[in-house]
This record gives C-alpha cells, sequence and structure tokens, in this order.
C-alpha cells in the first residue's frame, strides 16, 4: 500500500495504524467496485421489460445495489484472504476485481443481446465440439472485446493502487466509506424484506428480478409465513410428475399396412427461416414450390433455437424430453422406422451436427451417410452441400426403377449470424457488409438489429438459389413426383421488433414463427390456416404413408391433412416453455409465469386470451406421456 500522507484539512493519515488504513483501503476498492457493477446492472435494466409492478417496481434500485454488492463479495473475500496472507494486496485486488468486472461486463452483453445470463445454454455453446460453427464472434466482435478488457483491467488496478489509497488517506473519504457500507445495508434490508413479503402473495416479481439480474436470488419466508399460519401464495412451477426415467417412444413398434407406400423424402431445414421471408422477391424458388405444395400459414418451431427445432422435427416431442433422449443416445422413431423398410439415408448439414449434438442422437444409428465436413471458405458450404446433394441424385440415374427410397436431409446455415453471402445475392440494401456483426457494439446499441435484417434477407436468398437448383435436380432426375419434400426453417430471428436480436432469447412470433411447406406426392395444392407446428410433420407423413400406428403411439403432433384444430402450441427453449395462441405467449418458468399478449406485452395473469386450464393441463400431459 502506498505510504501515508497530508491530506487536503491538514490531518495526518500516519495517525492512522497502517493495518486500518490498509483494511479501509479495501473497503473503498469494494465500494468503488460495487458502483461499477451497479452500472453494468443498470445496463441490464434500462429499456428491458422487467415484468415487475406494485411496490416490488419501487424496491427495484435497493436490490440492483444490495446484489452488486453481493457479488462483489466473491472477490472482496479472496482478496482480503490474499491480503490476511502477504499484508498487501493493491495489484492483486486490482487484479481480481478487474476480471470479476470483466466477467460481469461478459455478462451483461450476452443478457443485452440474448436476454439470458450465463446459463446451461451458454456453457454448452462454450465446451461442446462443432459450436464454433454455429456461433462466429467476428474480428470486430474480438477487438472490441479486446479493448474492453484492457480498459476495464486498467481502471481496476487504478482504483486499487491511486485511488482507493488516496480516499483512504482523507477524512472525507472515510466518511464515504462508512456511507457507503450503510448505503448497502439499508438496501439490503429493504428489498430482503420487500421481496420476501411481496413473495408471500405473488411469485412472479421474485422470479422476474431474478431473469433479469445475475444471480439474483429472492428471499422466501413461505415456511416461517406458515409456522404464525399466514397463506403462503404457492410457487407456479411446471410439476412433471412421471418425468422421470427413460424416454419410451414409440410406444408400440410402428407398423405398416400392407400397402405402404414408400416415397422418397427430403426435409430441408433453413436456419432461421421466419415466415415473413417466404415471399417471390426473396425466396422465389421456394414460394414456386409453396404453390405446388401445402403453405402452412400460421407454423410454429418447437423451439427458439435449433436444437429444440430440429428435435421436434424428428421425434415429434416437445423440447423438455431433450436431455433424457441424449442421455439414451437414442435415434429418431421415424428414421428407424424408415431404416426397416430399406431406405437409403443421405444426412447433409453446412453446420457441425455435434452441437447440437444431433450425431449422437438423431442420427445416432448412421456414420458414412452423414457430411457435416466441407472444403473452402465458409460462405460455399450451402452450394457445395447442395452440390454433394446433386451428385447423390446423379449416382441413382443408373439404378433407374430399382434404386432404394430415399431419406435425405439438408440444413442450409448461410442464414446464420452473421448472415454471408455472394455478392450477386445483394438483393438489398445494407448499411453493413455481410459477416460483421459485431456483438460487443450490438449488446450496447440494440438498436442495430433493425440494420441487419437486409443482411439476412440477402443469405435467404442465397439458400433459396440453392434450394431451386436441389428441387431442379429432382425435377430433372424425375425423382420429383414420387418425393416428399418438407421445407421449414429451424426456429425464426428476430431483428428488434420486440426489442430482442436473433433467436433463443424469446418466445415472440419472429424467434418462432417459421415458413412452412410439405409436398405430398398426388396431393392437391393447399393453404393450410389453422396452427401448425413442426412435431405435425412426422405424423402427417407417417399417416399418409400408410402407418397404422395411433398418432398417440409415438408423436404428440397432430396429422395435417386432418384438418384437426388447435388452439395453442408449445414452443421450448432452455430452462422455458411456452404455450402461443393468436391472443397471448405464456411462458413457465420453475419459478413463475411471465404472461403477454398479442403485442408481446406484460399483462397480469388472467387477462383474456390468455391460456385456458384445459390448454394447460394438455401441455403437463403430453410433456409425460412418453416417460416409462
Amino acid at each position: 500500500m502506498n505510504q501515508p500522507s497530508i491530506d487536503s484539512t491538514g490531518e495526518a493519515a500516519t495517525r492512522l495504524h497502517p493495518a486500518v488504513r490498509d483494511w479501509r483501503e479495501l473497503g473503498l476498492i469494494f465500494l468503488v467496485n460495487t458502483g461499477i457493477t451497479v452500472l453494468l446492472e443498470l445496463c441490464c435494466v434500462l429499456g428491458v421489460p422487467t415484468g415487475l409492478y406494485g411496490v416490488s417496481t419501487y424496491a427495484l434500485p435497493a436490490a440492483i445495489v444490495s446484489q452488486a454488492a453481493f457479488l462483489n463479495l466473491i472477490p472482496g473475500l479472496v482478496v482480503a484472504a490474499w491480503f490476511l496472507w502477504r499484508r498487501r494486496a493493491g495489484l492483486m485486488a486490482g487484479l481480481v476485481f478487474g476480471l470479476f468486472q470483466v466477467a460481469l461486463l461478459a455478462d451483461m452483453a450476452i443478457f443485452r443481446v440474448f436476454r439470458r445470463h450465463f446459463d446451461g445454454l451458454i456453457w454448452n455453446l462454450l465446451t461442446t465440439p462443432g459450436a464454433s460453427d454455429s456461433v462466429r464472434p467476428g474480428l470486430g466482435t474480438i477487438l472490441t472485446t479486446a479493448v474492453v478488457l484492457a480498459a476495464m483491467l486498467g481502471f481496476g488496478f487504478w482504483v486499487a493502487t491511486v485511488l482507493a489509497p488516496r480516499l483512504a488517506s482523507r477524512s472525507w473519504g472515510r466518511r464515504c466509506l462508512k456511507l457507503g457500507f450503510l448505503l448497502i445495508l439499508v438496501c439490503a434490508v429493504l428489498e430482503r424484506a420487500t421481496f420476501a413479503v411481496v413473495g408471500l402473495y405473488d411469485a412472479a416479481p421474485g422470479g422476474c428480478l431474478r431473469e433479469t439480474l445475475p444471480f439474483y436470488q429472492p428471499l422466501t419466508i413461505k415456511t416461517l409465513a406458515r409456522k404464525f399460519g399466514l397463506k403462503a401464495h404457492p410457487v407456479p412451477a411446471l410439476v412433471l410428475s412421471g418425468a422421470h426415467g427413460s424416454v419410451d417412444v414409440p410406444k408400440t413398434p410402428l407398423g405398416p399396412a400392407t400397402s405402404l407406400k414408400r416415397p422418397n423424402i427430403v426435409i430441408m431445414a433453413v436456419e432461421g427461416g421466419r415466415w415473413d421471408a417466404l415471399t417471390d422477391s426473396v425466396m422465389p424458388n421456394a414460394s414456386k414450390l409453396a404453390r405446388e405444395a401445402w403453405r402452412l400459414q400460421d407454423h410454429y418451431s418447437s423451439g427458439n433455437e435449433t436444437l429444440f427445432g430440429i428435435f421436434g422435427l424428428f421425434y415429434s416431442l416437445h423440447g423438455t424430453y431433450w436431455n433424457k433422449v441424449l442421455a439414451q443416445q437414442k435415434s429418431s422413431p421415424w428414421l428407424e422406422f424408415l431404416a426397416r423398410q430399406d431406405y437409403e439415408f443421405r444426412i447433409l448439414s453446412c453446420t457441425d451436427l455435434n452441437f447440437p449434438q444431433f450425431r449422437q442422437t438423431v442420427f445416432s444409428k448412421l456414420g458414412g451417410e452423414i457430411r457435416d465436413k466441407w472444403e473452402g471458405a465458409h460462405i460455399d458450404r450451402d452450394r457445395l452441400m447442395t452440390d454433394a446433394f446433386i451428385q447423390f441424385l446423379d449416382k441413382r440415374k443408373p439404378l433407374a426403377g430399382q434404386a432404394r427410397p430415399f431419406f435425405c436431409f439438408l440444413f442450409y446455415d448461410a442464414t446464420h449470424q452473421p448472415y454471408e453471402y455472394p455478392s450477386e445475392d445483394a438483393l438489398l440494401p445494407s448499411r453493413f457488409q455481410p459477416g460483421q456483426l459485431n456483438y460487443a457494439r450490438l449488446a450496447f446499441s440494440p438498436s442495430l438489429a433493425s440494420g441487419f435484417k437486409n443482411l439476412y434477407l440477402n443469405s435467404m436468398h442465397y439458400v433459396d438459389r440453392q434450394i431451386g437448383r436441389a428441387i431442379e435436380h429432382l425435377r430433372q432426375s424425375g425423382d420429383l413426383d414420387q418425393t416428399v419434400i418438407i421445407l421449414v426453417g429451424d426456429h425464426g430471428e428476430e431483428f428488434g421488433e420486440c426489442g430482442r436480436f436473433g433467436h433463443v432469447s424469446d418466445f415472440s412470433r419472429f424467434q418462432t414463427q417459421t415458413f412452412g411447406v410439405l409436398r405430398l406426392p398426388g396431393e392437391d395444392p393447399r393453404i393450410i390456416t389453422n396452427l401448425t407446428s413442426h412435431v405435425d410433420f412426422a405424423p402427417t407423413v407417417l399417416t399418409w404413408m400408410g402407418i397404422t400406428n395411433a398418432v398417440e403411439d409415438y408423436s404428440i403432433g397432430l396429422p395435417i391433412q386432418r384438418a384437426a384444430t388447435r388452439s395453442a402450441v408449445v414452443v421450448c427453449g432452455w430452462q422455458k416453455t411456452a404455450l402461443v395462441k393468436a391472443e397471448s405467449t405464456t411462458i413457465f418458468l420453475q419459478s413463475h409465469t411471465t404472461y403477454l399478449n398479442s403485442r408481446y406485452e406484460p399483462v397480469r395473469g388472467g387477462a383474456a386470451g390468455g391460456p385456458t386450464a384445459s390448454e394447460i393441463a394438455t401441455m403437463l400431459e403430453q410433456m409425460r406421456q412418453f416417460y416409462k
């Protein structure tokens, strides 16, 4: 620590015992860093609907200060232990607190872009092989992050080695120390008491704050209240009784009728293919296909990200089954049935199928039939994948009518951030260049999100050209009239319409509603206006082929050709599940439930258009239907 000096009032700092002065310096370092954390937490709160109302709104500032102090206890205890050991902590305090603030800043940036703090999804992204194929930060993000990292560490060292010693040597600095800790104490008592009492009657405020502030945990006194005869409000949670054991699907082996249809099946999934991208100008080839097929006008993915979207497509189950399916390494029952019917498989993907873990689940019984590695630049993958599909069709030509039926999956990825495309696909002007997506800048300027939409649409135009090539070759090879074609987006993609960017962060229609096209040989074109989901494709195709099993044996979906109507669809994400209706979206967490109206604005539970008891009961039953 610095040598004693004379403060501006003439009071000699040497009157303080060195150990007392050093502890005061540590206290001031703690307070300054708590103030920095408060600013970071404000970045999480400002401009973001917190879902708070009533008295809990007024306790929010106290919660921000209290939680900031609590978080800084972590580096504070590390530095205190170091000080007790080495009797000095200036540089160590700067390093530890600086790195801690950098970590919080990274968490804030993640929250600003994706509306989630560091959780299982982020950990999965960092630790799963192949994740770099899906998330490419780009040079701009890396450079901005490096500058911010250096600035935060530099500021941390300045606080620890310059500012705190100067403040500790002055009488007014010591008064600030006392007032700072008093403020933290008052805020902590006010925040803890407020949310503990509010939580007796309404669990939502504490749960909403836990979503907003990093690592926040509200105080609950329900057990204590019941001991004194007070009636506590039960925590609304998705109680999945029976959601244990193993996944048992299909319940009985899929059995064909005597006259089973054996068409070729081609599934084309497009990264982030939201419903309004399917236009004659942006996707002329896909639009032409839609006019020759069933166009699903009100279609939703089974998830707000690739994992749950593709999972629902191949398993016809809600995403709540994913963890068990992954643990069991269970392949798709749909593909297992086709394998028994002697289908030939070709799985082509522009992105590594180890992330998400589809090689270990959906395609776990396939090996050499999978190709997800490509030579050349990332931008060329969609074209190279289409070339591979065309080559696959060409190799079958000499066999003519003697070839086995085939199942082919094509996963297009150019429409994933950072939205790359060749220059000839620059359909719409954009202020940004393809591939120049700076996540760090986007975190501080969310309004930039809308500027990336034209990049996305241009990349969609590029993907559509590849789809057109694939369909045209099916037509030229004579396979088209014997081929079922499914064209969907794996999820949607938002550009600030509801204050978010990309996908995985929320359940608005922009992140969950996708285009859906189904071409069944011999079936007349139709426009399907009823609500449909990814989980409907498997029962639709298998029923059309002649499967005799009841749909409930292997699916929670509905065959589209039966014109069955539903009032809501289930969309899954990490740790959240949404029940989506035309009039509302209801998001369920273990701690609380969030209700939003048709404009995706928060409303109180019980508002008109919300989920009925029957709809919630059906969702819960489907979530445990295939456990044994």
